[in-house]
């Protein structure tokens, strides 16, 4: 797998920003038809940094394309995936954060083993309070998007690897 992304380096960059973008766009609009007249400040404290999260997300997209900035792409992309990994509920708070495919291992409150699968699903969840139950996930998918993330970022692209120069060269004969 590793050799298949390293050989289509562009073509894995440009599903990974357009995977941020769009779910940063998803995700504010989504905010945005939450607000309403009875939105209060509690509300507003929650919803201010996810639609942060989701504005990094839009950004570190678009700096992929805009003026080649991959660094700073590779670093939000890498922040947002991060802030995706881990699903809490504790006694007093809970947090669920992540966008596109989502496939979490973990434990809930009684001692049992989960699996989930959702695709191409946005979920946001800030509480503070009473919890009714406990369980922690993992999201295997952003874990495995900072992987690949990683491999190109190790092995830049370049335009050079576009276009073979074999065929500019003229061929030596040896005389036999």
């Amino acid at each position: 797998m590793k050799k298949f992304i390293l050989a289509n380096p562009k073509v894995f960059g440009t599903i990974l920003a357009v995977y941020t973008i769009l779910g940063g766009v998803v995700g504010l609009l989504l905010i945005y038809s939450l607000i309403n007249e009875e939105t209060t400040l509690g509300n507003y404290i929650v919803i201010v940094p996810i639609a942060i999260l989701y504005l990094i997300s839009v950004f570190a997209g678009v700096f992929y394309f805009w003026k080649q900035q991959r660094q700073r792409f590779y670093f939000l992309t890498k922040l947002i995936l991060c802030f995706q990994v881990l699903q809490i509920v504790v006694k007093g708070f809970a947090y669920t954060f992540y966008y596109g495919p989502y496939l979490a291992i973990g434990f809930d409150g009684e001692p049992n083993f989960q699996l989930k699968f959702e695709s191409l699903t946005l979920n946001f969840f800030v509480h503070f309070g009473d919890t009714e139950t406990q369980s922690f996930m993992v999201n295997l998918v952003p874990i495995i998007l900072l992987i690949i993330l990683r491999w190109l970022e190790r092995n830049p692209y370049t335009p050079a690897m576009e276009i073979p120069d074999h065929f500019l060269q003229e061929e030596t004969k040896t005389d036999a």
